[in-house]
């Protein structure tokens, strides 16, 4: 998968956190890049598969390792979006209410979002 830009990273985002309706996370509640179950978090689902490590959980992706960053798009939008899959899963509409934030802070069209929004099942 190869994440050229701020509005690819955002749209692939969105669809996926739709597409599985539930937080990456570990028994004890902590989000995870990559959960046991094998759901990924926000940015856990745009770090490839070769470069993927349980050495990077309980990082913030400000902190991952170059090699990693220089694959992806905008350390702060990925911030930005790590931030609202670890804390914006009370309701699907709670989850596009602060992914909307995020597109209007980055300047992102929404149709991915509200396509994804209104797709999802959960």
């Amino acid at each position: 998968m190869l994440i050229g830009n701020r509005q690819e990273a955002f749209d692939f985002v969105v669809r996926h956190l739709f597409k599985k309706g539930r937080p990456a996370m570990n028994q004890e509640g902590d989000c995870l890049y990559r959960a046991p179950d094998g759901t990924k978090c926000a940015v856990g689902c745009l770090i490839p598969d070769h470069l993927y490590d349980r050495s990077l959980e309980d990082n913030s992706v400000r902190f991952l390792p170059r090699k990693i960053l220089d694959q992806l798009p905008d350390v702060n939008l990925l911030g930005d979006l790590q931030d609202v899959h670890d804390s914006a899963w009370s309701t699907r509409a709670t989850l596009r209410d602060r992914l909307s934030v995020v597109a209007d802070k980055f300047d992102l069209n929404t149709d991915a979002l509200e396509e994804a929004f209104n797709n999802a099942t959960w």
